[in-house]
């Protein structure tokens, strides 16, 4: 649940970063929100009791390079069509993702090529959903509904791998 916890943290850097970058006023309830939600993922992870691990800085910078992300397609859907949005992604994620393919390659086999295959299309169908929103809602707004995912997640966790959240991440999630 951690991971999925940090790499969620999307929504509490937007304001951040709409501040930052974009000079605009954040609305004092708002930032009272991000206040509580950092609060939470705060008690989910409980830094310093021996469960905080260096490598959790990565899950941070998701968060903050995701909110960067989300950002810049909202100013994105001011001047262009979503298609177009989603053509660059995919041709910047692609060639990305291809260099460290080359290095880290393994032969796919059978059922896993429908897997593959279902989370493609899973994702653009995100991708496609999460830009449409955007183009509707202000940043804030919209990147709130992606934190259900770490209650999903949580869900999964349980029902898949029988991993059982303590009273923290409840507390938490919360």
């Amino acid at each position: 649940v951690d991971g999925i916890v940090l790499a969620n943290t999307i929504p509490l850097f937007i304001p951040l970063i709409i501040l930052i970058w974009l000079h605009l006023a954040v609305p004092i309830r708002r930032v009272l929100a991000v206040c509580v939600g950092f609060l939470g993922v705060l008690v989910i992870l409980r830094p310093g009791v021996g469960t905080f691990h260096p490598m959790a800085l990565f899950g941070v910078a998701a968060g903050v390079f995701g909110a960067i992300a989300l950002v810049s397609v909202r100013r994105l859907t001011k001047t262009e069509d979503t298609e177009r949005i989603l053509f660059y992604f995919f041709l910047i994620s692609t060639f990305l993702s291809f260099f460290p393919m080359v290095f880290a390659w393994t032969e796919v086999e059978g059922i896993m090529w429908l897997y593959i295959v279902a989370l493609s299309l899973a994702t653009t169908f995100f991708q496609f959903c999460i830009t449409r929103a955007y183009t509707y809602l202000p940043a804030t707004k919209a990147s709130a509904t992606m934190y259900f995912s770490v209650i999903l997640g949580g869900i999964f966790g349980w029902v898949i791998w029988g991993t059982v959240p303590d009273l923290w991440t409840l507390a938490g999630s919360i």
